[in-house]
């Protein structure tokens, strides 16, 4: 693939799409157009991603055409691996990582916790985990250890907001106090999501 230009791939994929039945003008009609893909097309977009591992921006839009709930058959676990193996360091990867990361909080399942809990915990990938720190409020089998993961990390400013955000959809009062310290935040959303979970779980 070496040589091969950024909008030469994009057509690779396109043609490839082609040849399993669907042909696209661009990446994201697939998911634009309202209808539901096949987990033959899924197989097709996860294939590309090592393909596409050089060209942030392409594998970005790879990445968001497979962020939807009939593709976590094939994308899940090749995603979980692509948040913690894609290089960062610049604003294309950063954005790319991201998106994966936006993309596991769509495809990830209470099984696959461990994994989740443990990039959401991880400092190095920075405000890349924002959306697998928000996923965390949406265990139903983990709740208590999700708590504590939102917890620890409410003093981290990347993630401190969405650690919040995701406090509140647990609903669980071990929280109060973390989430009373969040109310002095400098930023409003998080400040007004605090006070507003606070009032629930104290009503």
């Amino acid at each position: 693939m070496a040589g091969t230009s950024a909008s030469g791939l994009d057509v690779e994929i396109r043609r490839d799409l082609a040849e399993h039945g669907v042909e696209v003008t661009d990446l994201a009609d697939l998911t634009q157009r309202g209808g539901r893909y096949s987990g033959e097309i899924a197989q097709v977009l996860v294939g590309w991603l090592p393909r596409t591992m050089e060209d942030p921006s392409l594998q970005e839009k790879v990445v968001r055409q497979l962020s939807v709930p009939w593709a976590r058959t094939q994308a899940l676990q090749p995603m979980l691996d692509l948040f913690r193996t894609a290089p960062g360091g610049s604003p294309a990867a950063d954005a790319r990582r991201w998106a994966v990361g936006n993309g596991l909080e769509v495809l990830a399942t209470d099984a696959v916790f461990d994994e989740m809990a443990a990039l959401a915990a991880d400092p190095a990938y920075g405000r890349s985990r924002q959306m697998v720190v928000l996923w965390l409020g949406k265990s139903k089998q983990h709740r208590e250890r999700a708590v504590d993961v939102l917890l620890g990390l409410l003093d981290q400013h990347d993630v401190s907001g969405h650690a919040v955000k995701a406090l509140a959809k647990l609903k669980d009062p071990r929280s109060l106090d973390g989430l009373r310290r969040m109310t002095d935040d400098s930023r409003a959303w998080v400040r007004n999501s605090a006070k507003r979970t606070i009032q629930r779980l104290e009503a």
